[in-house]
């Protein structure tokens, strides 16, 4: 399924230690749960790398130590 694919695409990438870590949409096409799983697992890499995550979902932008929003192209204020 796409939702099973998907958290092998992210935990591939979280398996490796890296000093920055740029994911697009990683919860895509998962149910909560697992969406929480990821949540949980992105916060412990960022105390080893630099996590940038490009997401529409709001889950995991309360996450973030920074939000940057983009509207129209353009930073947001």
């Amino acid at each position: 399924s796409a939702g099973e694919a998907q958290r092998v695409a992210v935990a591939a990438a979280l398996a490796r230690r890296v000093t920055l870590l740029v994911l697009d949409e990683p919860s895509a096409s998962l149910d909560a749960e697992s969406e929480a799983l990821i949540g949980v697992a992105l916060r412990a890499a960022a105390t080893h790398a630099a996590v940038v995550v490009v997401s529409h979902r709001e889950a995991l932008a309360r996450l973030a130590d920074r939000v940057v929003r983009l509207e129209g192209g353009r930073i947001a204020e």
